[in-house]
């Protein structure tokens, strides 16, 4: 947020009192698309022609990835479940000029309380309490989102231009036979024990691909005739896509996909059980 300054009665006079004219929201509520030109509505400064965002609401989304240096004042609702979370969260302000990030605290949570109640310690050696993270990436539940996204940038950077543009013909054997070797030597240095599943895992995809002989990569557009080889992972498939093609993660945030659920019909009532 910044001040917002209003021209009185003598030239290069200010009036300090503070205006809101212009809030801005950044939210899942905003369409993707909006938020570039939001991020550009975020970096107006004052004075100028454009009118500046005098206050901003935002999620945990700005977390990683907003990179505006005017922005000076912070209000931290609640403790973020994580510490990582809180110092990507409070670093977006103060890059330029010292900032000011002020918690708001809810005394219902034990753990906001706890935070208030060691909130010198804890902001004195804030980086010890990072918490750490678990490092599995060629476990099962990896693979199955992401081997294939391998298999696939490999052969679309390696392979031969037609290779790159569609996925027929099925690459050569002497190019599977390369990337099952580089993916031999990652898994032997990284995860052992998650070799030999590794290995057979990728032998399954390459006899799906060749089974199948996709038409198209696929892509986030609207789908249309041709049975893309992957699809945007939490979207649904069209009914000849099952068994065809792999839905692949668009994000690294996101790796679960959506559900609705819906009454299909109204419970009785114990009168009318009975």
């Amino acid at each position: 947020a910044m001040w917002s300054r209003k021209k009185i009665k003598k030239k290069d006079t200010f009036d300090e009192r503070r205006f809101i004219n212009q809030v801005l929201e950044l939210t899942s509520r905003v369409s993707s698309t909006d938020i570039p030109e939001s991020l550009q509505k975020l970096g107006y400064e004052y004075p100028s022609q454009k009118r500046p965002v005098d206050i901003c609401l935002a999620t945990n989304m700005i977390s990683v990835g907003i990179d505006v240096s005017r922005l000076g004042l912070m209000v931290v609702v609640g403790q973020p479940k994580t510490t990582s979370e809180y110092i990507q969260a409070t670093s977006r302000v103060g890059r330029r000029h010292p900032g000011l990030v002020i918690p708001i605290y809810n005394t219902g949570k034990p753990r906001d309380r706890s935070h208030y109640e060691h909130f010198r310690s804890f902001h004195a050696s804030i980086y010890s309490y990072v918490e750490p993270t678990s490092v599995t990436p060629f476990a099962a539940p990896v693979r199955e989102r992401a081997l294939h996204a391998l298999l696939v940038t490999l052969v679309r950077y390696w392979g031969r231009p037609d290779n790159r543009d569609r996925p027929q013909p099925f690459p050569d054997a002497g190019l599977i036979e390369n990337i099952r070797s580089v993916i031999k030597a990652r898994v032997s240095d990284i995860d052992l024990d998650e070799l030999d599943l590794t290995l057979d895992h990728f032998e399954e995809l390459t006899n799906d691909w060749q089974r199948i002989l996709p038409p198209i990569y696929g892509g986030f557009g609207a789908s249309g005739s041709d049975i893309p080889l992957m699809y945007p992972a939490g979207s649904e498939p069209l009914e000849d896509w099952i068994g065809r093609s792999w839905p692949t993660p668009s994000s690294m945030r996101n790796v679960d996909a959506s559900c609705e659920a819906e009454t299909i019909r109204r419970y009785p009532e114990p009168d009318e059980v009975a």
